[in-house]
């Protein structure tokens, strides 16, 4: 399967909260990172888009470009979603590694200032450019998946 299709089909899955067929799609010990989550396997990325598509509520994907790389792909993403209230577009840049048409890496990066400036209003305009305000965007999120992993898959 060509990497345009892998993602293609990953971001309709994610959109579509088809989170079981959204882990097909990784290999069983794929590697997901991001500014918040550091996972390892297949089943915890699967967790993790769950908990995400709880929290962000009307969720669009827009695929702005893929670029074929020598073992995957680098895709250029926008999100659109709702999060306690606030709109929020987020912009992002992915590098996905692909092992016999399944991703086995997925590295994310985007703006916590642009979140923060988002979600916070003017603080986040203010402050939200400061380290202090990132490590407390990831310890609430990290907080948040463990708590609803703890009570939706125990």
């Amino acid at each position: 399967m060509k990497p345009q299709t892998i993602i293609t089909n990953l971001f309709q899955l994610l959109q579509a909260k088809k989170y079981d067929e959204v882990a097909k799609l990784y290999t069983v010990d794929a590697k997901f990172t991001d500014g918040i989550f550091m996972l390892e396997d297949a089943e915890n990325i699967r967790k993790m888009w769950n908990y995400l598509g709880v929290i962000f509520t009307e969720l669009t994907i827009k695929i702005v470009s893929v670029t074929e790389t020598e073992n995957g792909a680098i895709v250029t993403w926008e999100s659109f979603y709702n999060l306690r209230g606030n709109k929020i577009h987020n912009k992002l840049k992915s590098e996905f590694v692909l092992i016999n048409g399944r991703i086995d890496s997925q590295t994310d990066s985007f703006s916590f200032y642009r979140i923060a400036r988002q979600t916070s209003g003017a603080k986040g305009v203010l402050f939200g450019w400061l380290p202090s305000v990132k490590k407390t965007i990831q310890s609430r999120m990290l907080i948040g998946f463990e708590q609803y992993n703890n009570s939706v898959f125990d």
